[in-house]
């Protein structure tokens, strides 16, 4: 492998880790897991009632997976669950206000470590590195999309 291959897989992967470790450090301060932040996450953006069995489909889990998880974050009072007025035999779940406060701690802890960062580049050099790195993320996305379409 030549050496400018070698140096960009070891940035994409050290980004890979970084932000799962960012994301580790966050669940653990909110005691949820990963689905959990997840659906949290979606019910925040939607703010409003969602069916049970929407919330599977758009998460990629099991109806009985999804109900495991509102009955965990029902206990903590961040979701609250109940039944369909059209049809009896769905459910609904919603965001509540703990629910959205735990939802938007882990933006406003993003938009903090942001923060810091920014401080630590040097200022002439600020719009340039985020240029860069969009353009990385872009073309990683390109790349990504077409051997998706392969699979």
């Amino acid at each position: 492998m030549n050496k400018k291959l070698a140096k960009y897989s070891k940035l994409s992967k050290e980004l890979n880790l970084l932000c799962l470790r960012k994301e580790n450090i966050t669940r653990k301060q909110l005691s949820l897991g990963r689905i959990e932040c997840d659906l949290l996450q979606y019910l925040n953006e939607l703010n409003t009632a969602v069916c049970m069995n929407d919330i599977a489909e758009k998460l990629n889990v099991s109806h009985s997976r999804i109900t495991r998880l509102i009955d965990t974050l029902e206990e903590k009072g961040l979701v609250e669950r109940f039944a369909s007025r059209r049809d009896r035999r769905s459910w609904l779940a919603k965001i509540t206000p703990a629910g959205e406060e735990t939802a938007n701690e882990t933006i406003n802890d993003l938009i903090k470590i942001q923060e810091k960062l920014i401080q630590r580049f040097p200022e002439e050099e600020i719009d340039a590195i985020y240029e860069h790195l969009l353009l990385y993320l872009r073309m990683y996305n390109d790349i990504l999309n077409v051997k998706q379409k392969k699979v």
